[in-house]
């Protein structure tokens, strides 16, 4: 790669990408797409969503990328096979590369419609192709908790992928030659980025070693203007008194959502002040008077609502390869308190702008966040140290930069 040009033309490979859908990982990808665009190299970006499930192409531009989308359903309940191969979307890609030259392929997740065959059609084609693990959907359906026990405190995370406890889990959707296939296709790939260390020991543990790790980054926010700020208060209830814990994202076990609200009961036991926000659709029944239940935010809003925030808590409970929400916390200058489980533990240090705690340990994690409150010195510094660590390390800059040395 080194006879490259100075800039590149790049074919990203994403099964979802914004403006059709906003998860962690889509995100990112379009993240690190906009800054090389930025830098002048030359993307094409090809996704997918959901419409007549065709697998037809047709172009979009969005933000001045240039996106290729197939109208391509995803089936979830077999993802375990169609995330293998899928005609529909291996066509599609097929007749991209058939029209355009690319000089390096960016392949995010494409577990659910692209599948990882796609590799093979890259390698077929002599494209050089890194890809960035987001989760650990190769070596499991759903979230990746092995190893830990709910009811046992010190438990910790198992790295070497039972296929056994994957197959009782999972029987109908499991599919036994799945992890052959899939390293099989890894061999193909010039690297495999990791997110997080935690989520290399992953990789690592199941013999798949040509990985490095690159931490997520994002850009610059706007400045939060005041009025902007004050109108949120307002429409939430949020006054200068409260102490706002902030829960952002998917409202689910492993996600910690139901020791956020155990958390949050126990912490009220000493200042009634503290409440929590929760930045996602709750549907289970919580307490109006100690709960602000935001619904799905925008980036503005997000951004508004850790500015509100008092501390943001991430309290996962699997391997959490590296949740955006705390480095967006960072950017804010609101302090994170990060589980052990989760590879956001990187991103902080502990004691200095945020906590590594066990997520089952609610009473340490009290403790905690008192001692925060209780001290407003030290919690403008935790505050001063999360912008100053968000600058230094994460921003979007910084990453893309050391995905240009793998590049070229």
């Amino acid at each position: 790669m080194g006879s490259q040009p100075t800039k590149l033309k790049i074919l990203v490979l994403s099964d979802f990408f914004p403006p059709f859908r906003f998860g962690g990982a889509e995100n990112i990808a379009y993240e690190i797409s906009k800054e090389l665009s930025n830098l002048g190299h030359q993307l094409t970006i090809f996704t997918t969503e959901s419409k007549e499930n065709n697998g037809k192409l047709r172009n979009v531009v969005y933000n001045s990328l240039n996106l290729k989308i197939a109208d391509i359903s995803p089936n979830i309940r077999y993802s375990g096979y169609s995330g293998l191969v899928n005609f529909k979307a291996l066509k599609a890609l097929d007749e991209i590369l058939k029209k355009q030259d690319f000089d390096v392929a960016m392949i995010h997740n494409i577990h659910h419609c692209i599948s990882y065959y796609a590799i093979s059609i890259l390698y077929k084609y002599s494209i050089n192709s890194i890809m960035t693990a987001h989760d650990a959907v190769p070596f499991t359906i759903g979230k990746y908790s092995f190893g830990l026990n709910f009811n046992n405190i010190e438990s910790n995370i198992i790295f070497n992928a039972s296929q056994s406890k994957i197959w009782k889990e999972n029987w109908k959707r499991y599919n036994p030659f799945r992890l052959w296939f899939l390293k099989n296709q890894f061999r193909k790939i010039r690297k495999i980025i990791c997110v997080s260390y935690e989520l290399e020991k992953l990789y690592l543990g199941n013999n798949i070693t040509n990985t490095c790790v690159i931490h997520n980054g994002l850009p610059e926010t706007n400045k939060t203007n005041d009025k902007s700020l004050e109108k949120f208060k307002r429409k939430y209830g949020i006054t200068d008194k409260d102490f706002l814990i902030i829960f952002a994202g998917r409202i689910s076990k492993l996600k910690g959502f139901e020791l956020s609200l155990k958390l949050l009961k126990h912490i009220r036991l000493f200042n009634k002040n503290f409440k929590l926000l929760i930045a996602g659709e709750a549907k289970t029944a919580i307490n109006r008077n100690s709960v602000i239940s935001t619904g799905w935010l925008n980036k503005d809003e997000m951004n508004l609502a850790y500015k509100c925030g008092f501390i943001t808590i991430v309290p996962s409970i699997y391997l959490d390869p590296f949740p955006t929400v705390a480095i967006e916390s960072l950017r804010a200058g609101t302090p994170v308190i990060i589980s052990k489980y989760s590879g956001a533990k990187e991103a902080i240090e502990d004691k200095k702008h945020g906590f590594i705690v066990n997520p089952l340990n609610v009473s340490k994690i009290s403790d905690e966040i008192l001692s925060l409150a209780n001290d407003p010195n030290k919690y403008e510094e935790f505050s001063k140290h999360a912008r100053e660590r968000f600058d230094e390390y994460f921003l979007i800059k910084k990453c893309v930069d050391n995905y240009m040395n793998i590049l070229v």
